[in-house]
């Protein structure tokens, strides 16, 4: 095992609060990745968990539906989720890091055509409806792998890997994307929140990390959460695994409490957490082509690594 370097995050003062409250990454021996089946407070409120909430979409039994395109696998079924243009999303077996498949999601060049301002082509892993959906208060881990084709081309806008969505119209309060500003087979990516401080729209998220992935090779990813909004009394927790490596430890308030303003009108948030995997993105000109194998949702960080 390669030796591990400690990383300092840099924390911004951004609406006069703290971005960061501590961005201490751990070595990699020292993280915990037992199951911790806790269930916390949030407010009154109690979130429980049970063992039917893991789930390992490797492809390799999967199928797409002809007429909606989604996904089945292990004999769950994950809707499929779409805006503007996109190709319809392929199982392949020409690209995969593990196993025989994968899936892959492509854009071609777009630009924004009357109301029509983003390109989206998702499946969801959990609606905030289902009743083993992430709630306030739990521990989750969810871990994928994914490729960025060689014809990806670099971003001119964000665009999300993975997020954590709390409903309409509110921009999603964890977001794992690309962003602008790479080179060549180097892309950046960018881990970030959003709460009742920082409003809900698009453009007031907080970076907690910022990073890069090379693009023709397979990344790995695991996310762990435990989402807080700012009207609990205690902090929830982000941390973020890059190829094996925790780069991330972050304490805040990730989530909307009732009353979150987007647009100037008030919202009442989902309870509960929709969470998404594939790119969504602002119309943009730029190529894009993207595989993914092994996505896992758990309780623990064994369960969502995607190399186990």
């Amino acid at each position: 095992m390669r030796k591990l370097n400690y990383v300092s995050l840099v924390c911004t003062m951004v609406l006069g609060f703290s971005a960061c409250k501590n961005n201490a990454v751990l070595p990699q021996n020292a993280v915990s990745t037992g199951a911790d089946n806790s269930v916390a407070s949030n407010n009154g409120r109690l979130t429980t968990m049970s063992a039917s909430d893991n789930r390992v979409i490797s492809f390799e039994s999967a199928s797409l539906s002809g007429t909606n395109y989604y996904l089945t696998d292990s004999s769950f079924t994950y809707a499929f989720i779409t805006k503007g243009t996109y190709s319809n999303p392929v199982l392949t077996t020409s690209e995969h890091f593990k196993g025989t498949a994968s899936i892959a999601y492509q854009m071609p060049h777009t630009t924004v055509s009357g109301s029509v301002t983003n390109d989206k082509s998702q499946h969801r892993i959990f609606s905030g409806s289902d009743a083993n959906a992430m709630g306030f208060g739990v521990k989750k881990y969810f871990g994928f792998a994914v490729k960025l084709d060689n014809l990806t081309e670099q971003p001119t806008a964000n665009c999300q890997l993975f997020q954590v969505w709390q409903g309409t119209p509110m921009s999603p309060p964890v977001e794992l994307c690309i962003v602008p500003g790479g080179s060549g087979s180097t892309f950046n990516i960018r881990l970030a929140y959003r709460n009742n401080t920082t409003t809900a729209n698009p453009s007031a998220s907080i970076a907690i990390y910022t990073g890069t992935i090379q693009k023709g090779v397979w990344n790995t990813f695991v996310l762990m959460t435990i989402m807080r909004n700012t009207a609990d009394t205690q902090d929830g927790e982000l941390k973020l695994w890059l190829n094996s490596t925790q780069v991330v430890d972050w304490f805040g308030r990730a989530g909307y409490a009732d009353g979150i303003v987007y647009a100037g009108n008030s919202y009442t948030p989902n309870t509960k957490f929709d969470t998404f995997f594939g790119p969504y993105r602002p119309c943009q000109l730029a190529n894009l082509k993207m595989y993914y194998d092994q996505v896992k949702y758990g309780g623990a960080y064994t369960e969502a690594d995607p190399n186990l």
